[in-house]
């Protein structure tokens, strides 16, 4: 199994770990109530939202609410624009969209979580690909395989042990494995790459 088709499962994967009506409405929760955004900065980053769009549109939130400066459609625009970033997203259009949702300010912590936890799925499930990928080809060196697995995992969920509590490593590694294996297994009995990652 080549890297390109576990690539493409995981890109197709992705979609399906994203929640870009939760993402929206953090961006609203933001625009109509800034100081609302006190309450996402420590459950999201704008690495965690799934499209480019919504991942600048809170970056300039976050640069306008850091220099104090009021946040509207104008500010956030222009910050854009700033930044080169404007036509990346669509134009003002796509700034505009912002204000089409009207969720109440207050949740904005929950529809954070919504977020940051589809953006945990999609890297624990990446990093099973890539896991699986490399199963896939002859591993000369079990020790390394096994560290190189255990730094993926280790990556992927150290950001639900800082909110959940400890994550007992073995109890991630031994699950990634047996994953692994039961993929692995699949492919050897001639299962398509994209049904064994399933």
């Amino acid at each position: 199994m080549s890297a390109e088709v576990v690539d493409i499962a995981t890109r197709k994967r992705a979609v399906l770990h994203a929640n870009e009506t939760a993402e929206d409405a953090v961006l609203a929760c933001a625009y109509f109530e800034p100081a609302s955004i006190d309450e996402a900065l420590d459950v999201v980053t704008a690495a965690d939202f799934t499209t480019a769009r919504a991942r600048l549109i809170w970056t300039a939130m976050l640069r306008l609410h850091a220099s104090q400066a009021p946040i509207d459609l104008s500010t956030i625009a222009a910050d854009l624009r700033a930044h080169g970033d404007l036509e990346r997203i669509g134009g003002e259009l796509a700034v505009l969209t912002i204000g089409e949702m009207c969720p109440t300010p207050a949740t904005i912590e929950h529809h954070a979580r919504i977020v940051r936890d589809c953006a945990r799925v999609r890297a624990i499930v990446g990093a099973l690909q890539r896991a699986l990928a490399s199963a896939a080809e002859a591993i000369p060196d079990v020790d390394v395989f096994g560290s190189d697995v255990e730094t993926r995992i280790v990556e992927a969920v150290r950001d639900r042990a800082s909110v959940e509590g400890p994550v007992e490593m073995r109890d991630a590694v031994i699950e990634t494995v047996e994953r692994i294996t039961e993929g692995h297994e699949r492919i050897m009995r001639g299962e398509s790459a994209h049904d064994a990652i399933a």
